[in-house]
Order: structure tokens, then C-alpha cells, then sequence
């Protein structure tokens, strides 16, 4: 059983949030019905506030301090939820990737002849985009994230 997990994480705009939502819902039924799909969005109290979000470094703009910082607690936030699935595995992929046909029969069979004991998988290079982890390792994963996020 696949379950997915969007993160909405724009959460200073409520009505993109709902808007999307209900497109999720709208094109997806069946899975959100089914509990194959699952929207979920951070509470704004999770993120530090603004005039302490930001300590820059690597000499990167203060923009993309701040883009990096909350996108560290977004990842944090899904890695939290899902540490708490009934699953085994947790793939991380993004609104703009696309898989092939066949990729999930794939996966399984690659799961199939792994050892239960190791930490992750990797099938892309695009940081963590593409990362196969066990779901035993996912919060203290998001504990890690979470500590260094800013």
C-alpha cells in the first residue's frame, strides 16, 4: 500500500491552502477517501517568527537564508507526520518530479533484495529529493533537520 503525503507549507496563505486542498481532494478522491492520500499542513506556530527566522550564513542573500531555513522546517514538519505511519519505507519527492511508468514495481522489487538494516537508498542527486529511508530512522531523521534548521 502507497501512501502520499502532501505537505502544504505556505502557511501565511490560507486561501492557496485551501485552494489546493480542494484540488488535491477534487482530482484524487478515491485515494483521499481510501487514506492513500494525506494533505496536511503545519501549524504557523511550528516556524521560529520572522525577525528570528534569519541568521545568514554561507554568505547566500538574505532571501535564500530564509527560503533554506523554512524549507529545513517544512521538511522537519513531514518528517515528523510520517514518522508516525503505519509504513515501512518514506520516499521524499517534490510537486515537480515526475517517475516513469513502472517506478513503484521497481521500488518494491529494489526493496526486496536490500538488508532490512540499511539507512537509506539514494536515486538522484538532487539533495534530498529521491531518498528512500526505513521509516525507523524518519523522526529522528526530523529531529536532526530540525535542530540545524536555521
Amino acid at each position: 500500500k502507497v501512501v502520499v503525503v502532501v505537505a502544504l507549507t505556505d502557511v501565511e496563505n490560507t486561501s492557496w491552502i485551501v485552494e489546493t486542498r480542494l484540488r488535491l481532494i477534487r482530482a484524487f478522491p478515491q485515494y483521499y477517501k481510501s487514506g492513500n492520500l494525506h494533505i496536511i499542513v503545519p501549524p504557523r506556530r511550528f516556524y521560529p517568527s520572522p525577525s528570528t527566522f534569519v541568521k545568514q550564513k554561507y554568505r547566500d542573500p538574505e532571501d535564500r537564508t530564509k527560503w533554506r531555513t523554512k524549507q529545513n522546517y517544512d521538511v522537519s514538519f513531514l518528517l515528523l507526520y510520517c514518522s508516525f505511519a503505519n509504513a515501512k519505507w518514506f520516499l521524499m519527492l517534490e510537486d515537480d518530479i515526475a517517475t516513469r511508468p513502472g517506478f513503484d514495481a521497481k521500488l518494491v522489487k529494489y526493496l526486496q533484495g536490500r538488508r532490512p538494516d540499511f539507512i537509506h537508498a539514494q536515486f538522484t542527486y538532487l539533495g534530498l529529493i529521491g531518498k528512500l529511508f526505513p521509516i525507523s530512522v524518519i523522526l529522528s531523521f526530523s529531529k536532526l533537520i530540525f535542530h540545524f534548521a536555521e
